[in-house]
């Protein structure tokens, strides 16, 4: 009979499960006799013919030595090398893990794709990567040069691998400032591995520029202004594509371009702004300046006035003169005489005129006009040029008896009383002999008047004497 259980492992199951016995203490007449048989009794008296032998050098026997005993096969697959001293192992020459020293044939590993085996023959050989190739990059970003305000994101790059479907990809980036943070230089490194270790590198190199000059944000436009309005500069702000937000300020200065006057003139404001790379920008504006406005002048009392040629001379007034862009001025006076009346010298016009001139030749003139009137002195109405007697209100001509005396006729005689010398006889213009109011009769044609003739009717008397008028005394 043949067993499998190894003896060692054989008499631990049977020390476990059964008690520990000896030979039997009840002779066994007929069983295996023999000590060398592996069932053999040594209570058996007589044998039986039943014993049996191990065959080869790995079996053993095993068991107590009352009969029961069998034989351990430690060569189970028969193959003539004991199960001890069996080598298991691949028996394929080209597998990696083929053993040339195996007894006991175990799984072979064989090499895949991208793989190979490290070489040995004893069993111990394994699976090795086989694989030359690095991996490859898939169109992989060119060196460029770009706008410090447009960098590109660093862009996907693709990978492949023969061997390897997913090799690692590493990325740096460096940067080297040039003359000022504006330009630099980006270089962007992909390292690819593969699990083989198989190294590829792409380098991308972006050269990065700042060729953007800035930007000036509120100059104004070309325009005019008058020389007395010229405003200040407006705040101009700088603003640049790849400069912090403030950190320009735009430099200002201006010329002048002087015209034909000190107030006409052009003026030329200029801004200009350079970033840190040296892109500059300047803009301009142009103010034609012009006087075009004359100066003012303001009589000082000096309103147009009416006057009496008696009530003359008007005193000439002052002038005062202002102007929008001159201080100081050269007043110019003139003064015309109109006779408005050839046959009265009194009567006439005074037009004063004050004019001025500012730089830029804008003139300007005030006017002053005083109309002199012939005197009316005695008030009759009648002006002194055409009153013959201006001092006499009830004559224009001096008339008979002259200015300040009336040509009153009181007796009417035809003769005026400043004339007659008996102003109240109308028969009489002189007293006579017989006086004013008395007629000169003289009756008796003696040369005598009556009035003192004291013979009136007697030529040859002028008293009545002793003999009597009319009468001789003879």
């Amino acid at each position: 009979m043949r067993a499998f259980l190894p003896c060692a492992l054989a008499a631990i199951f049977l020390c476990l499960s059964f008690p520990t016995q000896t030979a039997a203490s009840t002779p066994v007449v007929d069983d295996c006799t023999n000590p060398t048989a592996c069932n053999y009794n040594e209570n058996a008296v007589s044998d039986d013919g039943s014993c049996f032998y191990v065959t080869n050098d790995c079996d053993e026997c095993c068991g107590l030595v009352d009969g029961t005993g069998w034989i351990v096969d430690n060569d189970l697959d028969d193959d003539g090398v004991c199960d001890l001293d069996e080598i298991g192992g691949c028996y394929d020459a080209v597998a990696c893990n083929y053993n040339d020293a195996a007894t006991d044939e175990g799984p072979c590993i064989y090499a895949g794709q991208c793989e190979a085996c490290s070489g040995e023959t004893n069993g111990l050989g394994t699976v090795v990567i086989d694989d030359p190739d690095a991996p490859a990059f898939v169109s992989p970003p060119a060196d460029a040069t770009e706008s410090c305000d447009a960098v590109s994101n660093t862009p996907e790059v693709v990978v492949t691998d023969y061997c390897d479907d997913n090799p690692t990809i590493d990325f740096s980036e460096d940067i080297e400032l040039g003359d000022c943070p504006q330009n630099y230089v980006l270089t962007r490194t992909w390292t690819a591995t593969d699990y083989a270790g198989n190294v590829a590198i792409h380098v991308q190199v972006v050269t990065v520029e700042d060729n953007e000059p800035p930007v000036l944000t509120g100059v104004p436009a070309d325009t005019w202004m008058a020389c007395d309005a010229v405003l200040d500069p407006p705040s101009v702000t700088v603003d640049d594509n790849c400069t912090i937000s403030g950190s320009l300020s735009a430099t200002y200065w201006t010329e002048t371009v002087f015209g034909v006057c000190p107030n006409s003139y052009q003026l030329i404001r200029y801004w200009s702004a350079t970033d840190c790379a040296g892109n500059s920008v300047t803009e301009t504006q142009t103010i034609t300046v012009e006087d075009n406005e004359p100066p003012v002048l303001v009589l000082i009392d000096g309103e147009d006035i009416t006057i009496t040629a008696a009530e003359g001379p008007v005193e000439v007034p002052a002038v005062q003169a202002t102007d929008n862009c001159t201080d100081a001025f050269d007043i110019v006076y003139n003064q015309e005489q109109t006779f408005d009346d050839p046959s009265c010298p009194v009567v006439q016009t005074l037009t004063r005129t004050w004019t001025t001139e500012d730089e830029c030749g804008n003139s300007t003139s005030v006017t002053q006009v005083v109309t002199v009137l012939d005197n009316d002195t005695d008030g009759d109405g009648i002006t002194d040029c055409y009153d013959d007697c201006p001092n006499d209100a009830n004559k224009l001509e001096p008339g008979i008896c002259g200015c300040g005396t009336a040509d009153t006729d009181s007796d009417s005689d035809g003769t005026a009383d400043c004339e007659d010398g008996c102003p109240n006889d109308a028969n009489k213009i002189e007293a006579g002999q017989c006086g004013c109011g008395n007629a000169d009769t003289d009756s008796d044609s003696d040369g005598t008047a009556d009035c003192n003739d004291n013979c009136p009717n007697d030529a040859n008397k002028l008293e009545p004497g002793i003999c009597g008028c009319g009468t001789a005394d003879t």
